[in-house]
Parts: structure tokens; C-alpha cells; sequence
């Protein structure tokens, strides 16, 4: 029988790793504990013009533009108190030749081996930014709604408040 776990245990490690290297859009695995990039996909490398190389050991906030670091630490602090399991934020990643992209990550938090990780999906989002700079009023009810409300109690307000401004910057 324990045999046969670490058979499924080993099948499950294979799986994950082949989805994770194959995905589409970017993913990387990060240490909570010091940002340190352990794993990254080909997609990844590609959207940030880097060998998959230079992204694994370096700490994820190098590559995240300056202004967007606060934002981001305000996320993983939750993430790592156990106030949240998830978080979503549109924020820039620099790029080989020093451009940034702007990209949204979805991070949700796995354990390995008693360490916990942040798996990072992150999406290049700079056509949909740059098309929605150019409507106005476009960007603030993009941002608006990239977050998402948390579905607890009390939150329907917060919910219909934003529903309310978008409809309303709409007929704008």
C-alpha cells in the first residue's frame, strides 16, 4: 500500500510538472518566504524575453517594476497570514531589454515539502491596457473589475457599487 502511494504521489509530481511546462500563459513557483523564483515555464521566459535559467533563483521582485511592489507585498503579506488563499493584481514585469510588460497574476499558495509556495499564473495583458488607454474612462473600470469581490457575507454592496459605477461610466 505505501508503495503504491509513492507511485501516485510520483504520477501526480510528473503530471503537475508537465501541465506547469506546457501551460500557455506563464507560470512561475515562488518561495513565500524570500520571492526566490524556484520553477518557471517556457511561456514565462518567452512573455519576459529571459532564458528560463535566468529567471529560477532570482527573487520575483526584481523583475516587478518598482511601482508595483507595495501593491504586490500588501498581497503576499495576506496571502502568507492566512487572511486569503488567492489574490488576483494586474502589475509589470521588466522585460531582458529593460521594457515592462503588464501582465495579471493569479497566485494561489501549495506546500512543498513543508515550504510554501506561491504558484504564479501570469497572463500578458499590455494589448488590452494599451487599447483600454485610449477609451476613456476604459482603464479605471478595467482595474475596477480585476479584482474580484470576495464572496463573503456583506460583500453584495461592494459588489453592486461596482456594477453601479460601471454601468455608469458606460453611459459616459
Amino acid at each position: 500500500e505505501r508503495e503504491g502511494r509513492g507511485r501516485a504521489l510520483e504520477q501526480a509530481r510528473r503530471r503537475f510538472q508537465q501541465a506547469f511546462h506546457s501551460a500557455p500563459t506563464g507560470m512561475a513557483l515562488v518561495r513565500l518566504d524570500n520571492s526566490t523564483i524556484i520553477d518557471a515555464n517556457r511561456s514565462l521566459a518567452e512573455m519576459l524575453q529571459r532564458p528560463v535559467d535566468d529567471l529560477v533563483g532570482r527573487s520575483i521582485r526584481e523583475i516587478t517594476h518598482p511601482d508595483d511592489l507595495k501593491a504586490a507585498a500588501v498581497h503576499r503579506a495576506r496571502l502568507e497570514l492566512g487572511i486569503v488563499d488567492t489574490y488576483l493584481l494586474d502589475q509589470r514585469y521588466e522585460r531582458s531589454d529593460g521594457s515592462y510588460v503588464w501582465a495579471r497574476t493569479r497566485v494561489a499558495v501549495t506546500e512543498d515539502d513543508g515550504v510554501p509556495l506561491a504558484i504564479t499564473h501570469i497572463e500578458d495583458v499590455t494589448e488590452q491596457r494599451r487599447v483600454a488607454d485610449q477609451l476613456p474612462g476604459t482603464v479605471e473600470v478595467w482595474l475596477d473589475l480585476s479584482e474580484p469581490v470576495p464572496a463573503t457575507a456583506g460583500n453584495e454592496a461592494e459588489a453592486r457599487r461596482r456594477a453601479e459605477r460601471v454601468d455608469r461610466q458606460q453611459r459616459v
